[in-house]
């Protein structure tokens, strides 16, 4: 019983000091984004919100991918999912929003056989 208490406690502990790790690496992630005067960068779901909203970007997503992907921080995940997206179906969800939708629901399918 002991026994069980001791190891309950040296996860605790465990877990506290990664937590502790975890805050310090954010925090100084956050000093190196402010000192360099550069906001991080957006990630897949500010992507996709754009694209859905912004006719332009949309076809820019698609005619000048590199070049329109370079002011994002997406993973090597976002970026397969979007090489699968096609245009169709995202011009269909981009027309479904229309103008002034107060409720936006977006259907998403990846397709990855484990």
């Amino acid at each position: 019983m002991a026994t069980k208490k001791a190891a309950k406690k040296k996860v605790a502990k465990k877990k506290v000091a990664k937590k502790k790790v975890a805050k310090k690496k954010a925090a100084t992630n956050k000093k190196k984004s402010a000192k360099s005067g550069s906001p991080e960068k957006p990630g897949l779901s500010a992507l996709l919100g754009r694209a859905l909203t912004d006719d332009k970007f949309r076809g820019d997503l698609f005619r000048l991918r590199d070049k329109t992907l370079g002011g994002y921080d997406l993973s090597a995940r976002d970026l397969d999912a979007l090489s699968r997206l096609d245009r169709k179906t995202l011009e269909d969800q981009a027309k479904r929003l229309g103008g002034g939708v107060n409720a936006l629901t977006i259907k998403v399918v990846i397709s990855k056989s484990f």
